[in-house]
């Protein structure tokens, strides 16, 4: 059987997708909760670290890469439709940095008259987080669906973003306003944890790879291929870089992975393939009840991000100062997961929703 068809023969939901969807959105409330509320003997445990490795390359990336294969497989055609859905998900980026960090600190300010809450208040209100970059990377779609570029256009843009961001990222810029405006579009300060340049690598790599995965014949065979190949690249592309040429790829700091360049992109997106063909494999032992619920994360997956951060941001204040161990990260991680679940399932079911 061949391996690709000429037609579109692997359209609709795709499984695999839909479990590493969910499990991203997993990964990131597990990290953020770590991130805000645990000890640092917590952080620096096996379990800590385990929550900082998946937090980071199978979450965000994994995210964005899969926005892209959604651009594809979307039955929305409309460029229309991506740019007003881009907007609409840009300022919902906004509403949440307002209501999980903005007011919380300006109520500080307002109950301690400590300066401090206050800066950190406008700091919250300017952060570029993923609803930022997502509603950017839609209507960057949005263009690509009215210029009627080609597979072939749209990788070179994207290796043009990529070379660009190497120039940008050593462009940093001071004062409040600038830093809003220009942090969406490169990593010009600390509040731009999630910019075009360093990110949008990650849906057109997603969308080319989806110009492929719509027209495999044969599924096992395909991530068979794709898993041996991805992890083996990778492992090359991790001693050229990291042995030979001694770069950390964003694992050093924190910033450092948020403003990322080329080197990490290549690896964080051969990470992706082979986790995407590794849970294809993993789905077909799945109990059915499992692989229902990852759907239902997966599709309400943008509402649990919002409400877990909301959760944390309040929860923050109501916990200041106080740093919790193991048993309280599980039992707040768990809390806020289910919690956002809930609100998510809720506004689902009455037909609301970002």
């Amino acid at each position: 059987m061949k391996l690709f068809a000429t037609d579109k023969v692997n359209a609709g939901r795709q499984l695999e997708l839909d479990i590493a969807r969910g499990l991203a959105v997993i990964f990131m409330v597990l990290v953020h909760v770590q991130m805000i509320f645990s000890k640092e003997e917590v952080v620096e445990s096996v379990i800590g670290m385990t929550v900082e490795f998946f937090g980071g390359i199978p979450a965000a990336p994994i995210f964005m890469f899969l926005m892209g294969i959604g651009f594809l497989y979307t039955r929305q055609t409309d460029y229309k439709y991506f740019i007003k859905r881009g907007v609409t998900i840009l300022l919902t980026g906004y509403l949440l940095n307002f209501l999980r960090g903005f007011l919380p600190e300006l109520l500080g300010y307002i109950a301690l008259d400590d300066p401090e809450h206050l800066y950190s208040a406008i700091e919250m209100l300017i952060e570029i987080d993923i609803l930022q970059f997502a509603g950017l990377s839609m209507m960057f779609f949005g263009f690509i669906k009215w210029s009627k570029i080609d597979p072939l256009g749209i990788g070179l843009l994207g290796l043009a973003f990529a070379l660009l961001n190497f120039v940008m990222l050593n462009i940093q810029v001071e004062g409040y306003i600038l830093q809003a405006v220009t942090g969406l579009f490169w990593g010009s300060n600390e509040h731009s944890s999630f910019s075009f340049l360093t990110w949008i690598f990650y849906p057109i790599t997603g969308y080319l790879f989806a110009t492929y995965l719509i027209r495999v014949a044969n599924k096992n065979s395909f991530y068979k291929i794709l898993l041996f190949v991805s992890f083996i690249l990778m492992m090359i592309f991790i001693f050229i870089f990291v042995g030979i040429f001694k770069l950390d790829l964003g694992m050093a700091t924190e910033t450092g992975y948020y403003h990322h360049d080329l080197s990490a992109n290549i690896v964080y997106l051969l990470f992706c393939l082979f986790w995407i063909s590794l849970l294809f494999v993993v789905t077909k032992i799945l109990p059915q009840f499992i692989i229902d619920q990852f759907k239902r994360w997966s599709r309400n997956v943008t509402e649990i991000y919002f409400f877990h951060w909301v959760l944390i941001g309040w929860l923050a204040v109501v916990l200041y100062g106080v740093e919790i161990g193991l048993t309280g990260f599980l039992i707040i991680s768990i809390s806020v997961y289910a919690a956002s679940d809930w609100i998510a399932h809720q506004l689902a079911k009455r037909g609301f929703g970002f």
